[in-house]
């Protein structure tokens, strides 16, 4: 199946940059796999906007940086049960609390670099994102 789905896509940031005055185009999330490669990495790297559904505590990696794990989701993700009745299937958003979300995650030098984010919710802007699928999600 050539098909990603978003749960499959990971998001990896490593660097901070100043951004020249030029316009800026945001990939949708949905859009992310048409942007990897057979390798499974981007060609180049991608702009995203995405709402917070959720993120982990930040941790201190082997390799010397702080890394942080943030879910999101935007418009382009179908909930569960909305893909459901429109092919006529019968899913309860009550019982099924399976959202799918694009996973990203954030390596930084300095523990302040990272986002700071408060609540499910919060909207992140991310730049210069590579994306890797990960095999078996």
């Amino acid at each position: 199946n050539n098909e990603t789905s978003p749960s499959a896509i990971r998001i990896t940031s490593t660097k901070r940059h100043r951004m020249a005055k030029t316009a800026t185009e945001y990939l949708k999330l949905n859009e992310l796999g048409s942007h990897v490669t057979e390798k499974g990495k981007t060609a180049a790297t991608v702009n995203i906007f995405g709402v917070v559904l959720g993120f982990g505590c930040p941790r201190f990696t082997r390799s010397g940086d702080w890394m942080m794990t943030v879910w999101v989701v935007d418009e382009s993700i179908p909930l569960p049960w909305k893909v459901a009745n429109l092919e006529g299937t019968n899913v309860d958003p009550a019982h099924d609390h399976s959202i799918p979300s694009v996973s990203i995650n954030i390596f930084v030098k300095e523990r302040g670099q990272l986002p700071d984010l408060l609540v499910a919710g919060d909207v992140l802007r991310c730049h210069r994102l590579g994306v890797q699928v990960r095999v078996g999600s």
